[in-house]
């Protein structure tokens, strides 16, 4: 039986899912059961945009998330051939209705922009301002090119030089007035 705290329940899972992977739209509502690996950490994408299999990772604070979300909307006879995010028949969710659900969801929670791929863009963010490289989000975001992950990274340029200043040597030398001095070897 379907309920509005099931169907948030589904809303947040997918939310986690896609701030904790990148996933894109079309692989979220590919993955079934037996693509989540919860012990190892990972997840097997069969349907990618490029069509090559894919493996991600899944963080320790996602596994916790996946394994509550499994045990609330998950709990009768679940076969592994079983959609991970499914309709309330258990049938896969269409992009369409997964888009409106979560269009719901952040309305309810008082947020104008809701768009999933947002959460994407949010994942890219978070990867590049917490020191990851452009290199590695690159492979994790299933981009065909490095150009593409560095779009990413020029939208935001701004952040970055923030993060550049605070962390630049000359500027953190200057702001403690240590004076340092270079001798030369004789």
């Amino acid at each position: 039986m379907y309920s509005r705290e099931k169907g948030t329940r589904q809303s947040r899972g997918i939310c986690c899912f896609v701030v904790g992977t990148g996933a894109r739209l079309g692989t979220l509502v590919d993955i079934r059961m037996k693509d989540i690996d919860l012990k190892n950490g990972k997840v097997f994408y069969q349907h990618t945009k490029n069509k090559k299999l894919q493996t991600a990772n899944l963080s320790p604070q996602l596994v916790k998330n996946l394994t509550e979300y499994i045990d609330m909307w998950r709990v009768a006879n679940v076969e592994e051939d079983d959609y991970l995010f499914c309709n309330v028949s258990g049938e896969q969710l269409s992009k369409a209705s997964l888009t409106q659900g979560y269009r719901q969801y952040t309305k309810d929670r008082g947020v104008n922009k809701s768009n999933i791929h947002g959460l994407r863009h949010t994942f890219a963010r978070e990867w590049f301002l917490n020191g990851g490289d452009v290199v590695q989000l690159s492979k994790i975001l299933g981009h065909s090119t490095l150009a593409m992950s560095e779009h990413y990274m020029n939208i935001y340029a701004d952040m970055a030089r923030d993060r550049f200043v605070q962390y630049n040597p000359l500027d953190n030398i200057a702001r403690s007035g240590a004076k340092k001095t270079v001798r030369r070897k004789d």
